[in-house]
């Protein structure tokens, strides 16, 4: 296969939040969303393919002094910059054009003093719409493509120990057909229905209290942000372990996420010795399946993570998300005492593979403690950038991933019609028509099915009509 890069064009809707959600030091009521259409040239036709994603504020760049629309502006830059180097560009495979790309974008951005985690995030995007072109015109779903290694990924090129491995060695013989709903719970989330003033109260027929939540979706699994103080974290967490035992099932779960809460490992350390001393519910910690990047970013890597462990004694597993910048972090963090790594597509999906790989490589030689890839959420919505998130996700086997873009999105109510009608049409599993007409994510029992999804070409099976609604903010050709 070689592929061509023809020409590309980046769209963006501005979207308002139904509640706000608060995380680490942001607090989200509205961002923009943005669609990449890139045309490539496969050898024998040329396609076109799409991919998506929010563009939250104080994701890729932890920095509260940083004004906000600024940092929208810099990401759109980053993108931009991802499409000019991509178009034009000549590779022999997917795998091949994303490393062009890649490294090339890494150069950029480190002589911008960009942190990597933000200068791949175009990258991942170009790479994602170029997949989706190669899937729709081979006429075959991604987990196939990837399983067979259609996109030519070179593990030992990302990680050396896994040289003359093909993904086939590592990933499951089939895609899963149903993904558990982790749901999200906010730093601002209201616990019951009495949390809600009246004033704030929504009426656009989707749940708002958590409780409400776990009743409606029959939720089985949270991921609970924490604060870093940990007297406000022991009340609220006490609060929901109440809330939780009343309205979920038995077996529920949860993650909590740290959000890069603490200067060091063993600041965190202490801090969660002290938090177990506060909430005192053991059934409640051992549910507790592992903790999410809880050291900032830019020193994760400066010490080991010393053991952490529940009240019972159990060892709980930590694992980076926004450490994740760049090929060998994982590894490094493994090396560092770490138990895991997260997958987002805004992080990559070749990385990811390579990181999913490696994770199962280590696994299969470990004798300790078990190794995590979980699945994590970048406030993303349908229909393309959280569907072909689900595609990776079930093609990675990875069964339970947090969502939260139905939660704090009114489904796909803002978006045009254009995109609204063939979501339902196309995506009748994942997709159901609410009362006031628009599409909302159907999750039963606590999970949702994304059999519609594996069988199309990038989990999205329809071509993206964005004549309505986006604004288009750069053309490459």
């Amino acid at each position: 296969m070689s592929l061509i890069v023809r020409d590309s064009s980046l769209h963006r809707i501005d979207l308002s939040t139904r509640m706000p959600f608060k995380y680490g030091i942001a607090v989200m009521t509205d961002l923009p969303h943005v669609i990449l259409r890139a045309s490539v040239d496969t050898g024998s036709r040329t396609t076109e393919g799409w991919s998506g994603d929010s563009l939250p504020p104080k994701w890729f760049t932890k920095n509260p002094e940083r004004d906000p629309g600024d940092e929208v502006q810099e990401m759109i830059e980053v993108i931009v910059h991802a499409m000019n180097i991509a178009v034009g560009l000549r590779a022999r495979s997917v795998f091949d054009l994303w490393w062009q790309m890649y490294e090339g974008q890494m150069e950029w951005g480190r002589e911008a003093g960009l942190p990597p985690l933000l200068t791949h995030f175009g990258v991942s995007l170009v790479e994602r719409a170029v997949m989706d072109a190669v899937c729709r015109s081979e006429s075959s779903p991604f987990h196939r493509l990837l399983k067979h290694n259609a996109f030519r990924v070179d593990l030992g090129k990302l990680y050396p120990e896994l040289v003359d491995s093909q993904p086939s060695d590592y990933l499951p013989n089939d895609p899963l057909s149903r993904i558990v709903c982790r749901h999200t719970v906010g730093l601002a989330d209201p616990m019951v229905e009495s949390d809600i003033d009246s004033s704030e109260r929504l009426e656009d027929g989707l749940p708002q209290s958590l409780a409400a939540s776990a009743r409606a979706y029959g939720l089985r699994e949270l991921k609970i942000k924490i604060s870093g103080d940990i007297e406000q974290d022991a009340e609220r967490l006490s609060e929901l372990a109440a809330m939780a035992d009343a309205e979920m099932p038995e077996d529920y779960r949860f993650s909590l996420d740290g959000n890069e809460q603490f200067s060091a490992a063993a600041d965190f350390a202490a801090a969660w010795a002290g938090s177990l001393d506060l909430v005192r519910a053991p059934s409640f910690w051992r549910r507790l399946v592992f903790i999410e990047q809880p050291v900032h970013r830019d020193r994760t890597f400066d010490a080991p993570m010393p053991e952490i462990l529940d009240g019972s004694g159990r060892a709980v597993p930590v694992i980076i998300d926004e450490a994740d910048g760049g090929p060998g972090d994982f590894a490094e963090a493994l090396a560092l005492g770490y138990s895991g790594v997260s997958h987002k597509n805004c992080k990559g999906v070749c990385k990811g593979l390579a990181n999913r790989c490696l994770v199962a490589h280590r696994a299969r030689q470990s004798t300790g403690g078990r190794i995590l890839m979980t699945g994590e959420d970048l406030g993303s919505i349908g229909p393309v950038s959280m569907v072909q998130d689900l595609a990776v996700q079930a093609a990675f086997g990875i069964s339970s991933v947090e969502r939260n873009g139905h939660h704090y999105f009114a489904g796909l109510s803002q978006l045009p019609h254009t995109l609204q009608q063939p979501a339902l049409e196309y995506l009748p599993a994942l997709y159901h028509r609410t009362e006031e007409g628009w599409p909302a994510l159907t999750i039963r029992e606590g999970m949702i099915d994304v059999s519609n999804i594996n069988s199309a070409p990038f989990g999205v099976p329809f071509r993206p009509d964005l004549s309505e609604g986006f604004q288009q903010v750069a053309g490459v050709d």
